[in-house]
């Protein structure tokens, strides 16, 4: 396995750390549609460019929180690992899972000098308390019983 990662925001730039704060401040005001756009217009930045610099925020802000404190603290955002089966072979990357909205974000994109033909089917590794769960996904999200399946392990 060859994975190398996204090119993500530089997250010492102005812009990151500007968005940081406008996380912050969200997360204590909650902004409308019409703040949003008032701020990506400051930033000259579309909305969503905004948006995604705002959740980037607060995800680098709850990983480095549970990694601070050795993961104990309870956190939206958590690391697994996406894998794909392929006909050749498994490729394994990394992820990011928001537990509050069952999505899956920031999936690694891999480079491999297999050839592979066939996806046989894809699924995140979880884990959770010491225990790893597999959690049956599709082209980067969870599928309906993943997302059951995830809503139960939550509720353990």
């Amino acid at each position: 396995m060859n994975a190398v990662a996204v090119s993500i925001p530089d997250l010492s730039s102005p812009e990151f750390e500007y968005a940081r704060l406008i996380a912050e401040l969200n997360a204590v005001v909650g902004f409308d549609d019409v703040q949003l756009a008032q701020v990506a217009g400051s930033m000259d930045l579309e909305v969503s460019d905004v948006q995604a610099l705002i959740d980037r925020a607060e995800m680098e802000f709850e990983l480095g929180k549970a990694s601070l404190f050795g993961g104990v603290v309870e956190c939206r955002f958590v690391q697994a690992t996406y894998v794909s089966k392929w006909d050749g072979g498994d490729i394994e990357t990394n992820c990011v899972i928001n537990l509050e909205n069952q999505t899956i974000h920031n999936v690694e994109i891999a480079d491999s000098d297999c050839v592979f033909d066939h996806l046989e089917s894809e699924h995140v590794e979880l884990t959770l308390n010491g225990t790893t769960h597999i959690i049956e996904a599709q082209s980067g999200e969870f599928t309906d019983d993943g997302k059951t399946a995830l809503a139960t392990i939550l509720a353990q």
